[in-house]
């Protein structure tokens, strides 16, 4: 590393983003290949006008994280008061998943940036922009195209059918990057394909355990599980709370709603056929922008209480991420 504290923002999936900054996707499938290519891109970019590769990363990451707080508030303008919009967005940027997520060198800040942009521009009538925005969202992450649900229903909602050709564009997009790794590797579908590839020996189990359970009654999968029971605890208390946002962010805009509930089910469904991706569930249902707008309260000891407990989670989160395998 050229700077000694880069270690601190550097972990996991970080050194992937490096090797595909500086090397780009190999010629035959590979595990690399379930990574999306804008974050990526991005920092290969700022690599050729002659900045470190992990100083770019680095500054990617961050500007897209502060610009995220500007655009989240743009948007929750719309929909809530001053003092629930600065409470939502404390408690939002400063609850420990998004905290670090924003702030290490990971896609997440980068997808969290251009959904909000892409809600914020359809809001405001600019839908061919926001298409635009959408497409950088589907070459972002695997997720991204999830962000048409929303627009979609909103378009169905107010019978706007004409405007249903502007989703064709990310879908397209979607379809070039497909096309591109079917070009490279000879696998239509790469970047999906290449999640198998992660794939753990414990996960392998715990699907074989399942399917016995199912087809002959075999109950030995519970023994298996029962080493997971604290994650599963967390995982549960996780997905109540999730469910109990997307509830909230119903009640604020039913377009967001559909787009907080598919987000979530979407997951269940991802890790429930993946499994080795469960320690990353709650990463991934932060960044749904929207249950953030419904992360609010207007009682000032409540609020000065979660912030004060999200200041200490946030510093055991980040040393989580560096120094343990049950944060990424």
């Amino acid at each position: 590393m050229p700077y000694d504290w880069l270690y601190l923002f550097s972990a996991w999936d970080s050194g992937y983003y490096y090797s595909l900054a500086a090397n780009w996707y190999p010629s035959s499938l590979a595990p690399i290949w379930a990574y999306f290519p804008l974050y990526p891109a991005c920092i290969r970019l700022l690599g050729l006008l002659g900045l470190d590769l992990m100083v770019a990363g680095l500054l990617v990451s961050n500007i897209a994280g502060y610009v995220s707080i500007i655009m989240f508030q743009k948007v929750g303008s719309t929909y809530l008061d001053k003092s629930s919009l600065l409470s939502a967005t404390a408690l939002y940027f400063l609850s420990p998943y998004v905290f670090v997520f924003t702030s290490v060198s990971y896609s997440d800040s980068l997808f969290l940036l251009l959904s909000l942009m892409t809600w914020y521009a359809h809001i405001k009538g600019r839908d061919f922009n926001a298409a635009i925005f959408a497409s950088l969202t589907a070459l972002t992450r695997a997720y991204g195209l999830l962000i048409l649900i929303p627009l979609g229903f909103d378009f169905f909602r107010r019978r706007q059918f004409e405007r249903l050709g502007f989703l064709g564009l990310p879908i397209a997009t979607m379809a070039v990057w497909m096309y591109y790794g079917s070009f490279k590797t000879g696998s239509i579908f790469a970047p999906f394909t290449a999640q198998s590839y992660w794939t753990s020996t414990i996960a392998v189990q715990i699907r074989e355990g399942i399917r016995l359970l199912l087809i002959d009654g075999d109950m030995r999968v519970f023994q298996l599980l029962q080493r997971f029971w604290i994650a599963a605890i967390f995982g549960i208390m996780c997905i109540t709370f999730i469910v109990w946002l997307c509830i909230r962010t119903w009640r604020t805009d039913r377009s967001l709603g559909v787009y907080s509930f598919t987000f979530l089910l979407a997951m269940i469904l991802v890790v429930g056929t993946f499994i080795q991706n469960f320690i990353s569930l709650p990463r991934y249902l932060s960044l749904v922008f929207s249950n953030g707008l419904s992360l609010r309260t207007k009682r000032r000891w409540l609020l000065s209480a979660v912030l004060g407990l999200f200041a200490v989670l946030d510093l055991m989160a980040w040393w989580m991420f560096l120094f343990t395998e049950n944060f990424h």
